[in-house]
């Protein structure tokens, strides 16, 4: 304590004692909500010895089926996956509100062919929300290009967050090489799901008609 007191006294060029105060009060803050937080390596293709990691299939669905409130999944592409369809129409049947941001064939000008609700397997599903990014909400790049729902993520209850290289399809969460990373507690999973549900207050993220997935 001693050297910081006198390194503010030496270089602290007039900053109040509270502005110290409170920026080590937000420091210790950052300290005590890491020492909460747990990370685990998410990771789909060939294993080894050296590190564990979960596989990305298993860390998804034990997510989905561990919400219990607000389940908020963001993805590219979904094709081909009966056991996510059958977790989230579980989440939803418990009475889970769950939203569902996904690429549009219509919204993104083709960059995905395919109607996303009927490759998920759930349409109509109670409590259940599809959005997609409007094609007037996207960066036009100077040669026209659109800028694409790229990102893909899920978040349970600001609790637990997946972020991974995988998108919802068969290949992606069993057999490509994908990576990511679980968070559990801390609070990353509740901002994240903050950013995510202003995002869809706004609009920027808006309710897809069924036409357009």
């Amino acid at each position: 304590m001693g050297t910081l007191v006198g390194t503010w006294v030496t270089h602290g060029r007039g900053l109040p004692a509270g502005a110290l105060a409170f920026a080590l009060e937000c420091s210790a803050e950052r300290q005590r909500e890491a020492a909460k937080q747990a990370l685990s390596i998410v990771w789909t293709g060939p294993s080894t010895d050296a590190v564990p990691v979960r596989r990305t299939d298993q860390a998804l669905l034990e997510l989905i089926r561990g919400a219990r409130r607000r389940l908020i999944i963001v993805s590219f592409a979904v094709y081909k996956v009966p056991e996510l369809a059958e977790a989230l129409a579980a989440a939803a049947a418990r009475g889970v509100s769950l939203a569902v941001i996904l690429e549009s064939p219509t919204e993104s000008g083709g960059k995905v062919a395919f109607d996303m609700t009927a490759a998920l397997g759930v349409e109509g599903a109670v409590g259940m929300t599809f959005y997609s990014w409007p094609a007037e909400r996207r960066p036009v790049t100077s040669s026209g290009k659109s800028a694409s729902l790229h990102a893909k993520c899920a978040v349970a209850d600001g609790q637990r967050l997946l972020v991974s290289s995988a998108n919802l399809t068969e290949f992606a969460l069993s057999h490509n090489v994908e990576i990511g990373l679980l968070v559990r507690g801390g609070g990353i999973p509740d901002r994240v799901q903050d950013h995510l549900e202003e995002l869809i207050t706004r609009g920027e993220f808006a309710v897809a008609p069924a036409d357009q997935m």
